[in-house]
């Protein structure tokens, strides 16, 4: 019970600290957890023993989209940020454009994705990085933020 309590309490300290990091007018996005996932072997391989490991997905990258990402339309950041305490992109949007602008978020291990449209009316986005934490090959996401 007090490790539950324990653990509860870092997690809320946690949430707190990235909160209290929100520059003004900035809402912090509730990213995606990662789906849980089924793999299964289709092929035969005869005199091979079979197995499936438990594997824990992770973010590993989120590309954002004029468009829906079946129309392969990704943008490049319009700048990018590497300060002492803070690494981020920042994409900027005209509030009034009628076209959707989506992300997808991709995880390590496997080829599932989740997408989806932003609300209409964003003005900018900032997704922040941990430059020294690497997933697949890119840098661990910290956190995204939108206005």
């Amino acid at each position: 019970m007090a490790k539950l309590i324990i653990t509860i309490l870092m997690l809320s300290l946690f949430t707190l600290a990235i909160r209290a990091q929100i520059p003004t007018g900035f809402k912090l996005m509730e990213l995606p957890q990662p789906p849980i996932v089924r793999q299964q072997i289709e092929s035969k391989h005869p005199g091979w023993t079979t197995s499936l490991e438990d594997v824990k997905f992770n973010l590993k990258s989120i590309t954002v989209f004029d468009g829906n990402p079946k129309d392969l339309a990704s943008l490049v950041p319009d700048k990018s940020i590497k300060g002492k305490t803070e690494n981020y992109s920042v994409w900027s949007f005209d509030p009034k454009s009628k076209r959707e602008i989506w992300i997808k978020c991709e995880f390590s291990s496997t080829t599932v994705s989740l997408a989806k449209s932003l609300s209409p009316g964003i003005k900018e986005l900032r997704i922040y990085y941990n430059p020294n934490i690497m997933i697949d090959g890119n840098r661990q996401i910290e956190k995204v933020l939108f206005r």
